[in-house]
């Protein structure tokens, strides 16, 4: 991990696109989307090890320089929509995180994973031209971060319709 901003935010405009604007910028297919992103999630869970935590999904547009885009290896520079799923369960440390995306890789005890969510995860993701990061420290948590290019940058940056701000609902809600 380092301290320097690794997504440059786009700057304010009033309001955030909600997820069905942004997602219908993508060019994905929604079936192995939802299954990238349950993987995601299901691996939080098993983080919190004995289920109490947090776990936080979130969706961004997202303005990737080409510093950023060289890093990220494949994924063009422009806007993209930012996915991440943060857990503040048991985290990795670095020998762990080296090694999560590779098949059959797996910390869990025999029996109990096959370690092909993530590899999966990162392969969903691949495909759909976008890149994945992790951020993770042993018992701070972890933060997945996908990326996804936009099908084209006017459809990320398309000014947002004037419909009223929906209310924020489930503060301190659990979703079962």
């Amino acid at each position: 991990m380092t301290d320097a901003p690794r997504i440059a935010p786009l700057p304010p405009d009033g309001r955030e696109p909600r997820t069905q604007e942004l997602l219908q910028s993508l060019r994905f297919d929604p079936a192995q989307f939802e299954q990238a992103l349950l993987n995601l999630c299901t691996n939080a869970w098993h983080a919190l090890g004995d289920g109490s935590g947090r776990i936080e999904i979130g969706l961004a547009r997202q303005l990737l320089d080409a510093a950023t885009a060289e890093r990220l290896a494949g994924t063009p520079p422009g806007m993209a929509v930012h996915l991440w799923v943060r857990d503040n369960g048991c985290g990795m440390d670095d020998a762990t995180r080296q090694r999560i995306f590779e098949p059959f890789f797996t910390t869990k005890p025999v029996g109990q994973g096959t370690g092909l969510g993530l590899s999966v995860v990162y392969g969903i993701v691949a495909s759909h031209g976008g890149a994945m990061e992790v951020d993770s420290a042993p018992g701070a948590g972890s933060t997945f971060h996908v990326l996804l290019p936009c099908a084209a940058d006017a459809a990320c940056e398309a000014a947002p319709s004037p419909a009223a701000a929906l209310p924020v609902l489930g503060r301190g809600q659990h979703v079962l």
